[in-house]
């Protein structure tokens, strides 16, 4: 795997994800993190042409990895984390992984097996059971201290094959399972994480296959991994794009780094309202020194920030 990209992951706290709004039966160039239900490897991939780049065997000390059955980001930290069939063991482990070397750090047992797990917005983990488990096709919340779970909602939904997504724009799980005659053995279906009601969603468009993987692409759909690769919205059209080269459990889309904007003191990106409250604290005058918080806002490159700075800030400003 490519040195630094992991590293850069850690930095990133939320992942912003940009693709056209019209997509054709192929992707954009994206990098991704995959995971498998077939082995130890965590793979770097090529969305747009499905393709492995470089992998990394994952190691979790004493413990032998058999396969990976979900892979998720903490949404404040940016950590992987992932669920791991272990050798001896029913339950899959919790863990989080370093992407550089493939070292997993153990969290704990979760009790039984999980086909997915993924964060929301406030850091909860969810997981879903899948076929084989002690109980199937259920949703629990997962403790990310120690890996317990706790019950959340039944889902029954589907026939073969579970995956479970978290859109951040609506702030709701998406779930889809099923594997034959489309829109009755496969589904689509949302979960309100407030009421926990479900609401099914008519599927239209190309015919997805298997259900294994559910990764928002932060423009109002998702990837769709059996391996086939498609993409469906968030009301049901689904588009298939390319064949990625192996089986996935589980994607994680590379960060897209933000632009380096001047004025913008907070690094999201813009410059907004939060960026005039720091701008205010650094207007010292001319030759006052330029503190380091400072930088961004020496339009004019003098070594201070005074009311010459002011009109660049005024031109980059947007509310």
């Amino acid at each position: 795997m490519q040195q630094g990209k992991g590293k850069m992951y850690y930095r990133v706290i939320r992942l912003l994800v940009v693709f056209p709004t019209v997509f054709a039966a192929s992707v954009q160039a994206q990098d991704a993190w995959s995971v498998s239900p077939l082995d130890d490897l965590l793979r770097e991939i090529d969305l747009a042409t499905g393709t492995t780049v470089s992998q990394v065997v994952m190691t979790l000390s004493g413990e032998t990895i058999s396969k990976t059955t979900g892979l998720t980001v903490h949404p404040q930290t940016g950590e992987l984390w992932a669920v791991l069939k272990l050798n001896g063991q029913f339950g899959h482990e919790l863990v989080k992984i370093d992407p550089d070397t493939g070292m997993c750090t153990d969290v704990g047992n979760t009790g039984d097996k999980f086909a997915a797990i993924v964060f929301d917005d406030d850091g909860t983990l969810y997981g879903l059971t899948g076929n084989g488990a002690a109980i199937e096709s259920t949703l629990y919340t997962i403790n990310t201290d120690n890996g317990s779970k706790t019950f959340l909602l039944a889902l029954g939904n589907g026939t073969e094959g579970e995956a479970l997504g978290y859109n951040p724009d609506d702030g709701m799980l998406y779930h889809t399972s099923g594997n034959g005659i489309p829109n009755t053995h496969e589904i689509f279906e949302s979960i309100d994480l407030d009421t926990l009601a479900v609401t099914s969603i008519p599927l239209s468009g190309d015919d997805f296959n298997l259900t294994r993987t559910l990764t928002y692409d932060g423009k109002g759909a998702f990837y769709h991994s059996g391996p086939p690769l498609y993409r469906i919205t968030t009301n049901g059209v689904v588009t298939f794009l390319t064949t990625i080269d192996h089986i996935t459990k589980g994607i994680v889309l590379f960060p897209t780094p933000k632009p380096d904007v001047q004025g913008d003191c907070d690094d999201d990106g813009d410059v907004d309202l939060d960026d005039y409250a720091c701008f205010v604290s650094c207007v010292l005058g001319p030759a006052q020194g330029l503190p380091a918080k400072c930088e961004p806002f020496d339009f004019d490159n003098d070594n201070d920030v005074d009311l010459e700075d002011f009109g660049g800030f005024q031109s980059a400003f947007r509310d």
